[in-house]
This record gives structure tokens, C-alpha cells and sequence, in this order.
């Protein structure tokens, strides 16, 4: 999915999200090459209260040479 976000679809960055408790989505991103650049807090309400969001980014320039 990011070599077709980067190559066909050109993005410069992609993002993804995931609930800043959820650890194992965090190390996941981090084997993938994401960085963490922030944190939206209390971002979603579930039955047990407001949630933050962990905002991960990978940018195309970061990507490795083909090959």
C-alpha cells in the first residue's frame, strides 16, 4: 500500500492512526518506518471515556531506493 500511495498516487506523506493506548498497532507503524509526530487528545468517546490518537506519518522522501 505505500509503494502505490507513493508511486501511483504520488503522495508525499501518509498518516495513519491509532489509539495512543494500543501498543502493538504503535510498534507495528514504527517496523513500517512511521514516526510519531503527535497526539489528539481525547480524540474519540467509547463506553469507557474520551480516547487520544496517536497520529503517525511516513513521508516519500524517507522511502528507501528500489532495488
Amino acid at each position: 500500500m505505500l509503494d502505490h500511495g507513493f508511486g501511483p498516487l504520488g503522495r508525499g506523506r501518509v498518516e495513519a492512526h491509532t489509539d495512543a493506548a494500543n501498543e502493538r498497532s504503535i510498534r507495528l507503524l514504527q517496523r513500517l518506518g512511521f514516526w510519531r509526530e503527535g497526539t489528539f487528545h481525547d480524540r474519540f468517546l467509547e463506553e469507557d471515556g474520551y480516547h487520544d490518537i496517536a497520529l503517525f506519518v511516513r513521508l516519500a522522501r524517507e522511502r528507501l531506493p528500489a532495488g
